[in-house]
């Protein structure tokens, strides 16, 4: 692509991103959920993938997929984390090139906290999010006479996740509404086209659900409610949270600083209404938007959920910065100054979550997976008996060819861990591990223990016949400061002659 003088600062910018992005991500340590999909990738066919896993899973498979060829390929398990990193610098190059913001806004999107870290150096499934809602914003223009395109995009986007799944069902929503006022002036071929694309919509709809319909033995942290009191203050806490402008995460909630950066994010949220609403955009943001708030109150919401709002948000100001009136009235210019104010805040305030996240991963173990997997190799282990507790050991066996545990499907393939509570061998009690005789008990560590003290220097508990050896720490980080243990304790069986 050739490029004018006044954008070289296009190419610079992405290079500068690529740089820092290839830094981070051979610094990361993967934790429980990027090494569950990469071993349901290498160890499942795709037929099982689709008609048995996935519905554990409770997401669907498209990610899987996507890691299907490098695992399939026994390309060394550090391909997650590079697969990840290619599609966040696609992402990223396509937001420099072709959304319609201001070049400020450029600069900073590349190094803000999702499209920098947590959707891109984290290898999840949600890294094809920005991916296909900007190629959706970029068809949005064109969907009234290529529907076939627009809808693909769409069917993509409801294959990545849950979140994606009801985003695409609100943009298709609110553009079979916009087909259906056309209709009177759409050719005969036309037609054709659209009702075949919702045909094909809903034929994946089906598929998804019979896919993803939870099995009677399902074991999941989503707990089902048919309580909506809580749909103001638990779905929109975390649309707020998505384009929040709290710099600090653990400022106290009576600070003045924390008070008005609480009150900018809601200032901020509904100012964009009413730019949407000018913008003839508000359908399309609020439809998602609800199904969304409905997801997160009656069954599951973590934090790293907000980037799907965040991505919706963005998803939403692209199409209203694209669609520019023939004559601006007074008001809509001014509304478009402050979204592009806010849209600068938000974006500043997530590139110093991206530069706390970058710090830490690289000073620090995000997961203590891979020390402990290299402790494993370097002191020959494999081939003892070695016991695990805690669901989340899982994420070291990536790193070897078979199932190093005794005690997880009677040390067999597959390595992936199953969310069922009747086909799931695994006895997890370290207390009880004298039946299984191990040479080496490996103890998972997170917040949740009670047995466990939040502090750097973890306590572990003592297991009768064995001592322990070494304490492997990780930390999950979340914006600006660690947010979830993930450490390993290592302990080995006390020799008789000792």
């Amino acid at each position: 692509m050739r490029y004018q003088k006044r954008d070289l600062w296009i190419p610079a910018v992405f290079a500068v991103y690529v740089v820092f992005l290839s830094i981070a991500v051979v610094n990361h340590e993967p934790w429980f959920d990027e090494a569950q999909a990469w071993l349901l990738a290498r160890d499942a066919s795709p037929f099982s993938l689709l008609s048995e896993y996935m519905r554990y899973e409770g997401s669907p498979a498209l990610w899987h997929l996507v890691l299907m060829l490098p695992a399939k390929l026994h390309l060394p398990y550090f391909s997650l984390n590079l697969t990840a990193g290619l599609i966040s610098a696609v992402s990223v190059y396509i937001f420099l090139h072709h959304s319609p913001f201001p070049p400020v806004v450029k600069v900073l999107y590349p190094f803000s906290f999702f499209a920098f870290y947590q959707y891109a150096v984290v290898a999840r499934s949600y890294v094809l999010i920005p991916l296909l809602l900007f190629l959706t914003a970029m068809a949005y223009r064109n969907k009234s006479s290529h529907p076939y395109v627009f809808v693909f995009l769409l069917i993509l986007l409801s294959n990545v996740s849950l979140h994606g799944a009801i985003i695409a069902i609100g943009i298709m929503g609110v553009h079979a509404l916009d087909t259906l006022r056309k209709w009177s002036t759409l050719s005969s071929t036309s037609r054709i086209k659209h009702v075949y694309s919702v045909i094909a919509f809903g034929v994946m709809m089906l598929l998804l659900f019979l896919q993803l319909k939870p099995p009677a033995d399902i074991i999941t942290v989503a707990a089902f409610s048919k309580d909506l009191s809580h749909f103001f203050s638990g779905g929109l806490s975390i649309i707020y949270a998505s384009i929040s402008l709290n710099t600090v995460l653990n400022i106290k909630s009576d600070n003045m600083f924390f008070i008005f950066s609480k009150l900018l994010s809601r200032a901020a949220f509904f100012s964009s209404l009413l730019w949407f609403g000018f913008r003839k955009r508000l359908m399309i943001f609020l439809t998602p938007l609800i199904g969304l708030c409905l997801l997160f109150t009656m069954i599951y919401a973590n934090a790293w959920h907000q980037g799907t709002v965040f991505y919706l948000w963005l998803f939403a100001l692209w199409l209203s910065f694209e669609k520019e009136p023939k004559e601006a009235l007074p008001p809509q210019k001014i509304m478009k100054g402050v979204m592009t104010s806010a849209l600068v805040l938000v974006l500043a305030v997530q590139c110093y979550w991206a530069y706390s996240s970058f710090r830490f991963d690289y000073r620090y173990s995000y997961s203590a997976s891979r020390e402990a997997a290299k402790y494993i190799k370097e002191n020959r282990l494999e081939g003892k008996r070695i016991f695990m507790s805690g669901f989340h050991t899982i994420s070291i066996l990536p790193y070897f060819s078979h199932n190093l545990f005794c005690n997880y499907n009677n040390g067999q393939s597959p390595c992936f861990w199953l969310w069922s509570g009747k086909n799931n061998v695994y006895s997890e009690r370290y207390l009880d591990v004298g039946k299984y005789n191990p040479d080496i008990v490996i103890l998972g560590i997170k917040n949740y223990s009670k047995e466990i003290a939040t502090s750097q220097n973890t306590w572990v508990p003592e297991i009768p016949g064995y001592r322990f050896v070494r304490l492997f720490n990780g930390n999950l980080f979340w914006k600006d400061q660690p947010f979830e243990k993930d450490s390993f304790a290592f302990y080995e069986r006390i020799s008789k002659k000792q």
